[in-house]
């Protein structure tokens, strides 16, 4: 895609790189209590071309089950426990014949007290979209806001969703010195995350820009909040573009949960139908 801007003609291809090949991994496990039962959910992602695995599940050590399960994208397993009183290391393990897997393996020590406080399965979910998004981990998070049917955090997560992909355009622009195209995609997740009131992400953003300003092409300027000067602003990217990134986003997110939902079908045609493809 060729777009124009003050500094020239910019010769811009997007890589959409969101899962890898060769990778099946834990992504996150919680739990819930409820009269003495643990049940633990424990959420794999694979993004490899095997999909058979099989998951062990461990206490201090010790192995309590198995679960042998066809995944494809991102699943949720369950696997209950008879609660132990006080402290316990507790593992998972999803192996399987994919040469390349990594992040396979997950441990906790968990202090239970002596009955176990009680936890409900939305409490653990939001506690689970709450931890994933503070790691950076927004397509997992946006599986838990789903199962909550939290529109605002899913709302939320698309935002950064989109604006991380942004971030990570931008800086693989910026290391093969194509600096005004990397200017372009930063400023973009810039404006993202001022939307999302994020100002560590602003900061971090703000200081990269500023560290290549002296390597853009003639006419191109640093958004003003960057350089705090009264220059035109980088030409924008076409609004197609996110628009793109959001329903692809969508569109994969929607597929993850196709086994899960009985109207994913109609999810797809509605999605197709709002945004005109």
């Amino acid at each position: 895609m060729k777009i124009e801007s003050q500094g020239g003609e910019i010769d811009l291809t997007l890589k959409t790189e969101v899962f890898f090949l060769g990778d099946v991994s834990i992504k996150i496990f919680n739990y819930t209590v409820e009269n003495g039962n643990v049940d633990f959910y424990v959420l794999l992602d694979n993004t490899g071309d095997k999909k058979d695995v099989e998951v062990i599940f461990r206490v201090d050590d010790t192995e309590k089950e198995r679960q042998k399960l066809s995944i494809e994208g991102l699943k949720e397993a369950v696997f209950s426990w008879s609660l132990e009183s006080g402290e316990h290391k507790i593992s998972f393990e999803c192996v399987s014949d994919d040469e390349n897997q990594k992040n396979n393996k997950l441990t906790k020590t968990i202090n239970f007290g002596e009955y176990g406080e009680s936890k409900s399965q939305p409490e653990m979910y939001m506690e689970s979209a709450t931890t994933l998004m503070n790691e950076g981990k927004y397509f997992e998070a946006y599986y838990y806001y789903c199962s909550l049917d939290d529109e605002e955090g899913k709302d939320r997560c698309e935002k950064y969703i989109i604006a991380d992909r942004y971030e990570q355009d931008g800086e693989r622009l910026l290391k093969n010195g194509k600096y005004t195209e990397a200017c372009s995609f930063l400023s973009e997740a810039l404006n993202y995350y001022k939307n999302l009131g994020d100002s560590k992400k602003v900061s971090e953003i703000e200081e990269v820009l500023k560290s290549f300003s002296d390597k853009l092409h003639p006419g191109t300027s640093l958004p003003e909040t960057v350089i705090k000067e009264n220059t035109t602003m980088v030409t924008s990217l076409v609004a197609g573009l996110a628009l793109l990134l959001l329903v692809n986003i969508i569109l994969i997110l929607e597929l993850s949960k196709k086994k899960r939902a009985k109207d994913t079908e109609e999810k797809y045609k509605r999605i197709k139908r709002k945004y005109g493809i």
